[in-house]
């Protein structure tokens, strides 16, 4: 499992403590036989399997989830911050899903 902790602050004041789990992508024992790979957030309740063809596939879809998450929070007002560091803000697209390399 990969997971990061950070701080989430909202416009209004509120504060979170938020982990962001991303599960190593699993064989189903179903019939179709696909991989499937959990974005979680449990501290608001989060936790969606990603269902891919294989076990690339399934793990691009769940960073793309986080991509999805992370721009409707901000959309509502959340900034993050690293819970080490609660001064200075991240970009958490600009961090992760850079436009240029």
């Amino acid at each position: 499992m990969i997971e990061s902790e950070y701080l989430a602050k909202h416009c209004d004041g509120k504060e979170l403590l938020l982990h962001i789990r991303i599960d190593i992508p699993k064989k189903e024992t179903t019939q179709n036989g696909d991989f499937c790979c959990r974005f979680s957030v449990p501290e608001l309740n989060i936790d969606n399997p990603i269902f891919g063809v294989d076990a690339t596939q399934s793990l691009c879809l769940a960073i793309l989830r986080f991509r999805s998450w992370v721009e409707s929070m901000s959309s509502d007002g959340w900034t993050f911050y690293f819970s080490q560091d609660t001064d200075q803000e991240i970009d958490l697209l600009a961090t992760y899903f850079p436009t240029q390399w």
